[in-house]
């Protein structure tokens, strides 16, 4: 059984045919799932809830998710699973063999053996994004669901496209960070990272503006998802990033929310719905 969700946001009474034509977006990742039930022609959220896991190595708590999961799709027209922090690498193209995609992993990541490997194609990048994911995830869950599409975020953010203008983005759901730098309609970088504490994070895009050779006092860094407004962290980000803020716009329409939760939390369904749509 699973936690009581840490968000949960729902539209008080949608009629039977609405919730047969709605789509699931199931978000996955270390220590965490998210059932996202929407609409993509209205741009519209009927449902979403964010779980933290417990014991997420366990396969008690994949066959869970899998059961909620279940239940949610009796009145789904789909399902779509997307990994937010899967040990992936991109591969060229040209150089994509599915002899080598385990040596590709094994370049950068060094926990992937026994793995179960997965691939997208990310034609607007001509490559392929190869990524390896826990056996107790697919046995006990992705198994059930044989007809459900699994992305990688990478490749869905991969597939659109970024900013001129440069900028930072931020995503932070627990402990996990997912950082994405855009600029002349170009993805400079997208890192998965944890940051255990406020100097860590700071260290991170401090290095990441000297590496792409970005002014701290100028390049906007767009935060979303769970942080506080007066939290460590921001406190510190503030002294050195002289243009810092939160999300503010979002592309889908979501039930009223009177929980207390500011709106940038809603940035976390809202990017990946943006690139499935």
């Amino acid at each position: 059984m699973l936690n009581k969700p840490l968000y949960t946001l729902t539209e008080a009474e949608v009629p039977e045919d609405v919730q047969g034509r709605s789509r699931l977006l199931v978000q996955l990742g270390e220590g965490f799932a998210g059932i996202i039930r929407y609409l993509p022609a209205e741009k519209s959220v009927l449902h979403w809830s964010l779980y933290q896991l417990d014991g997420s190595d366990s396969p008690a708590t994949w066959n869970a998710v899998a059961d909620q999961v279940a239940e949610e799709a009796q009145q789904a027209a789909s399902i779509t699973f997307v990994h937010y922090d899967a040990p992936n690498t991109l591969v060229p193209e040209v150089l994509h063999q599915p002899a080598l995609e385990q040596p590709f992993l094994d370049l950068l990541n060094s926990h992937t053996q026994g793995m179960a490997l997965y691939r997208d194609p990310v034609p607007q990048q001509q490559a392929v994004n190869v990524y390896a994911l826990p056996q107790v995830v697919c046995q006990q869950l992705l198994y059930r669901f044989p007809d459900a599409p699994v992305l990688h975020l990478q490749s869905l953010l991969l597939r659109n496209k970024a900013a001129v203008a440069a900028r930072i983005t931020v995503s932070v759901l627990l402990k996990q960070y997912h950082v994405t730098v855009e600029r002349d309609d170009k993805w400079l970088l997208l890192r998965n990272c944890r940051c255990h504490t406020p100097e860590d994070l700071l260290y991170l895009l401090l290095q990441i503006m000297q590496q792409w050779d970005l002014s701290p006092a100028d390049t906007p860094v767009v935060l979303e998802g769970m942080l506080a407004a007066d939290s460590a962290v921001m406190q510190l980000l503030e002294q050195y990033i002289g243009s810092i803020s939160f999300s503010s716009t979002l592309q889908y329409r979501y039930p009223a929310w009177d929980d207390g939760h500011p709106p940038y939390v809603l940035a976390l369904p809202d990017r990946v719905l943006a690139c499935v749509s």
